[in-house]
């Protein structure tokens, strides 16, 4: 469906490019995309029930990490104790409300009538341009990084239309990050021990492959030699 508010948020938002990330992605990368995004997300500035602090922070409720979007909200100050975030607070993503209100009936006063439209429709406005920005970003996220890193998300047919940006980020950060050097250093230790010889060699192996690497040549024909001194033994 288009909309006049979700084409001009897209149109704004042309020229904004995020940093492109090549190879795999780090979980300092990720940070990264997703602070560039709430950057542009918090000038968005929204009276939309779905954002708290919306007038200060725009959208950004809905990219930034639930706990720093709480830490940030609890520390404008003005913020009432009872309208603080508690912890258990998430980011609800909000839903397009209909074009017509049912509730508004024959027999209400013209101005009721007339204010309780006027506040439906800037509903919708608001809604239809984070769609524009969702859209936009969903195109931006997949330019950033190597498109190998989306292929069992994207669907085929819907393409990124099933999906949030922000799911996109949580997937890089499942699936794609690439292991720190201490992270690997870690994974490493868990290999290196003693190969158990009645276990298949190849999961040696599978378990270092499974961390990024694959083993020194030296390591599979020394292990690989052992195997078949063992198996003829």
């Amino acid at each position: 469906m288009s909309s006049s508010a979700r084409d001009a948020a897209i149109k704004t938002l042309e020229g904004r490019r995020l940093a492109r990330n090549m190879g795999r992605p780090t979980m300092k990368n990720v940070n990264q995309t997703r602070n560039e995004i709430a950057s542009e997300y918090a000038k968005a500035r929204t009276s939309h029930p779905s954002f708290p602090q919306g007038s200060r922070f725009g959208f950004a409720s809905a990219i930034l990490k639930k706990e720093k979007f709480r830490s940030l909200h609890n520390a404008v100050a003005g913020v009432a104790e009872d309208d603080e975030l508690d912890v258990t607070w998430e980011f609800t993503y909000p839903t397009r409300p209909d074009a017509y209100d049912d509730t508004i009936v024959g027999n209400m006063l013209d101005a009721t009538r007339r204010k309780r439209e006027a506040t439906r429709a800037e509903l919708i406005t608001q809604f239809d341009t984070f769609e524009g920005y969702e859209t936009s970003f969903k195109d931006k996220v997949e330019e950033a990084y190597d498109q190998a890193y989306f292929t069992t998300m994207k669907d085929d047919v819907l393409g990124f239309m099933h999906v949030t940006v922000a799911d996109m980020l949580h997937h890089l950060e499942r699936q794609c990050h690439a292991l720190t050097e201490r992270e690997k250093k870690v994974k490493l230790a868990e290999v290196n021990v003693p190969w158990d010889q009645n276990d298949d060699i190849q999961i040696y192996f599978v378990k270092l492959e499974k961390i990024g690497g694959r083993a020194p040549q030296r390591i599979r024909y020394r292990m690989a030699h052992q195997h078949e001194n063992h198996a003829s033994g």
